[in-house]
């Protein structure tokens, strides 16, 4: 696989099997899911050393054009990894398919892009399209219910620094994702339609555990805000984050940030500018 100097969002799909490549012969054929993820962690580290502006430029095209495949992929069709390079800790333990299953590059990508404006109105969307977000805290939360003892138990065996530091910041990811997707439901009053009372009963000890051991840290942070969550405290909290996400309050430019006079862009009826013909 020829790899871009400069990958824009239809690079990120290709390596993440969203997409054919073209020309073909650029595909990464499925099982090598650790080379993909490979590639994809490089091409996320590429980005972010360009300016903010076509960062948010490839974020907001690949969510137009993938963010429901990319969903979808991650609910329903994850591959089995057959490629784990054995030498490497992290790699030998996570081609399980439960560990897999809770931290892999789709996931990665879901938590590259959270952040954008994007995600929300696609949680929140009653179309067809985005029918698989309805379940997507549900999924999230089986799925670090399920290895998150183990995960807690290699954070506090690990024979180095560096591997204590990846299950951290392996399981913050996961948890982080699932407390972002939590807050788009925030106005759900009956917290058990987004996550089921059998699975907060599982979920709750892990970043009940977490939030304490780890306060003041960031896997801390993410999982304390799971507890507030299930336990339906910290609405203000929630409903502020939910605001941040909409950023609908100021200038869609990074460079830009005037609050007045903003227009919807004339694309995406999403994101909100100074003038109505800047487009991302």
């Amino acid at each position: 696989m020829a790899l871009p100097l400069l990958p824009l969002s239809d690079d990120f799909a290709v390596a993440l099997g969203l997409k054919k490549s073209d020309p073909p012969g650029g595909d990464i054929p499925e099982g090598q899911e650790f080379t993909r993820w490979r590639i994809v962690r490089m091409f996320m580290f590429q980005n972010e050393e360009t300016p903010g502006e076509h960062q948010d430029m490839v974020w907001a095209r690949f969510c137009a054009e993938y963010l429901p495949a990319t969903v979808d992929r991650l609910l329903n069709h994850l591959p089995v990894p057959w490629d784990a390079d054995e030498s490497i800790y992290h790699e030998r333990d996570m081609k399980s398919a439960d560990d897999f299953a809770a931290c892999n590059p789709w996931l990665e990508m879901l938590v590259q892009i959270q952040n954008t404006l994007y995600l929300g109105k696609y949680l929140r969307s009653n179309k067809p399209i985005a029918a698989e977000g309805k379940r997507l805290a549900q999924v999230l939360a089986e799925r670090v219910a399920a290895v998150g003892t183990r995960w807690d138990a290699k954070i506090r065996t690990a024979s180095t620094n560096q591997e204590r530091e990846f299950y951290k910041d392996t399981a913050a990811k996961a948890v982080q994702l699932l407390a972002t997707v939590c807050t788009h439901f925030i106005n759900e009053r009956d917290r058990t339609r987004v996550i089921s009372k059998e699975t907060q009963v599982k979920l709750a000890m892990i970043p009940g555990v977490w939030g304490k051991r780890y306060e003041d840290q960031f896997l801390g942070d993410v999982s304390e805000r799971m507890i507030w969550f299930m336990a339906g405290f910290g609405d203000e909290m929630f409903n502020q984050m939910r605001r941040m996400y909409k950023n609908w309050e100021v200038c869609g430019l990074e460079s830009c940030q005037v609050r007045k006079g903003l227009k919807a862009c004339g694309k995406c009826q999403t994101a909100r500018y100074v003038s109505c013909i800047i487009f991302l």
